[in-house]
């Protein structure tokens, strides 16, 4: 028989009053544990019920005489718009810290924005106090991808994201009103590459590599700053040189731009590169320096004259 819990933190109908917390249950079902978390307000009427975090497993063990519970097989976890998955879980620190394992998924929806995060990593953290979860690569980088949610359903891939660390956390601030959902934000560390692809009105890929990337979802803006040095197992582009500062390559046909910088700026929506302090370009022209080739071979071959 399989064991069922539930455990439920938070307040009362009235403010700075706690409701009893419910006890445990025994079922046959599936392991399953939902998490409120705690919100305080001065306030003598009714107060809106926290958000709920909710975790499901096909298995599910107490530890450390009830600090910490682990859950293992199939794991998931919801609250809100976050959906994280893992192979094993374990939550601390009173039920608001979730550690994550093997084959970890994080999916982000924000309504406000129309955009979603999915991100993908070795093993994961999520802190449910602030809805803040953080990926690792270990084998290989953690990956993310920033999409718009289209009219039709589907989405339309902004940028995508590799690094030895990204988190994810929200932001209420600059005037974004209480009732509606926080702005998604993301920071990445420990050599990051990232690449967009465009294919109107001119096909053209943006590659960028740096030390570190903050992604602001209000302005819709990446900073990008220090040089890259490449995580353990990443696989993906080089380069073309090393630098102790963030690079850029933008390839469209067979025209390619490489910028450097001390700081770094992108803004995926409009695609639009600002470079700072100390930038440096160099523009390379594919398709005239073959052209120019084809001439040379054309008239070196007429000056030695007809072959016999």
């Amino acid at each position: 028989m399989r064991r069922f819990c539930l455990f439920a933190l938070g307040l009362g109908a009235t403010a700075l009053r706690a409701a009893a917390p419910a006890p445990a249950a025994v079922s046959t079902g599936a392991a399953m544990v939902a998490v409120s978390t705690p919100a305080v307000s001065l306030s003598t009427g009714p107060v809106a019920p926290p958000p709920k975090t909710v975790i499901t497993s096909k298995k599910v063990q107490v530890l450390q005489r009830g600090r910490a519970v682990e859950f293992t097989g199939d794991v998931t976890l919801t609250r809100e718009g976050d959906r994280l998955t893992a192979d094993r879980v374990v939550t601390e620190e009173g039920n608001t810290v979730a550690r994550a394992w093997g084959h970890v998924a994080l999916s982000r929806n924000n309504p406000v924005e129309n955009l979603t995060w999915e991100a993908w990593g070795d093993e994961a953290a999520y802190d449910t106090s602030n809805s803040s979860g953080t990926l690792w690569g270990v084998t290989a980088p953690a990956r993310a991808a920033r999409a718009m949610i289209l009219a039709d359903g589907k989405k339309e891939v902004r940028f995508q994201l590799e690094a030895q660390r990204i988190t994810f956390f929200q932001d209420r601030s600059g005037g974004v009103a209480e009732s509606s959902a926080p702005l998604s934000m993301a920071d990445a560390g420990g050599g990051v590459f990232i690449r967009s692809e465009e294919s109107a009105p001119r096909p053209r890929r943006t590659e960028l590599w740096s030390g570190r990337a903050v992604f602001d979802g209000r302005e819709g803006r990446l900073t990008l700053e220090n040089g890259f040095r490449p995580p353990p197992g990443f696989s993906n582009t080089m380069p073309p040189s090393e630098s102790d500062r963030p690079f850029c390559r933008q390839t469209v046909g067979r025209e390619i731009r490489d910028v450097s910088g001390e700081v770094m700026t992108y803004r995926p929506s409009t695609r639009r590169l600002v470079v700072e302090r100390n930038a440096m370009a160099r523009v390379l022209f594919e398709a005239k320096a073959a052209a120019v080739e084809s001439k040379l071979k054309k008239e070196k071959k007429k000056a030695r004259g007809p072959a016999r």
